[in-house]
């Protein structure tokens, strides 16, 4: 939602699929699934230019997809080669959102996040425990990384007018660079 967000915005926006576990950006906004990927990028055997990002049906959204998925994606992850692609990607792109596994259930994301601009959670609406949105924002912070806020998913309609969103909010004690972002205007 975030990378469609930016592109109504026409803003050209490339989303990156980091879940080498279990990759599902293909799924969503791809006919068919690329024959190579970030996992193959990262190890030096992936293309090296804009033709591994695929266009989606979504005007000035694409997609690198994950590529191999892999049971141990740290032996993949190698961040001086993700600096470099995002450097790369900086020249096609306006915007990069990357989808990462949850930051809470393993590492994956933590060494990728110091290279990002900024970092979002998200968070499902009466899902996700506030000690647990406590304990990644903090990983973030340890690592390195950026935090800018938290997207709230699966939320009741009637739920982001009224109580909800203020009382998990309320709840919510922030790490010292963690600040809320406005609420998006109407579509």
């Amino acid at each position: 939602a975030l990378a469609q967000s930016f592109a109504r915005a026409h803003v050209r926006t490339l989303l990156i699929d980091a879940n080498l576990r279990r990759p599902t950006l293909d799924g969503v906004f791809l006919k068919e699934r690329p024959a190579t990927g970030l996992a193959d990028h990262l190890s030096g055997e992936g293309t090296r230019d804009a033709s591994a990002c695929q266009r989606t049906g979504i005007p000035g959204v694409y997609v690198f997809s994950a590529g191999v998925t892999t049971r141990h994606p740290s032996e993949v992850l190698n961040e001086q080669a993700f600096a470099m692609l995002l450097q790369d990607a900086t020249r096609w792109f306006h915007k990069i959102v990357i989808d990462t596994p949850p930051v809470g259930q393993v590492t994956d994301a933590l060494p990728l996040a110091r290279h990002v601009d900024s970092v979002c959670l998200v968070v499902r609406a009466a899902s996700t425990p506030r000690a647990e949105v406590r304990r990644a924002a903090n990983k973030l912070n340890m690592a390195g990384a950026k935090p800018a806020g938290f997207i709230l998913n699966a939320a009741p309609k009637e739920a982001l007018s009224g109580g909800f969103v203020g009382d998990f909010a309320a709840g919510f004690t922030p790490a010292p660079s963690f600040r809320a972002l406005p609420a998006p205007g109407p579509s």
